[in-house]
């Protein structure tokens, strides 16, 4: 058994896992997206590369799904399949922490604009 868990336990952590997953991913579209349209027209280049951000994620959380099931068909290919998975979900990481440092930036300098002087 892939699983050590009995039955019906291992039928609930699966079920709780796919609960999480399902909302990790919903909650990086909402992020990435919401991301996006603030930015919107005023700063199109950066609003562009939250929509690729999450195409990337996407693509990573996927194949993570089917190296899990190539690790039980052929664990070599699985394996090398996670661990290259893993690193391109890092550099993802990486400039998804860039993207919101350039985005939180923007919004600073924006509001210096508005905000009146004395």
């Amino acid at each position: 058994s892939l699983l050590p868990l009995e039955g019906g336990l291992a039928a609930a952590a699966a079920q709780l896992g796919a609960a999480c997953i399902a909302l990790l991913l919903i909650g990086l579209y909402q992020e990435c997206r919401g991301l996006g349209e603030l930015l919107g027209t005023e700063e199109p280049a950066l609003a562009q590369k939250w929509h690729i951000l999450w195409k990337w994620n996407l693509t990573c959380y996927g194949g993570l799904l089917v190296a899990a099931v190539l690790l039980m068909l052929l664990p070599t290919l699985g394996w090398m399949l996670t661990i290259t998975l893993s690193v391109l979900q890092l550099a993802v990481k990486v400039f998804q922490a860039a993207y919101l440092s350039r985005t939180a930036r923007f919004f600073r300098r924006r509001e210096e604009k508005a905000a009146p002087r004395q």
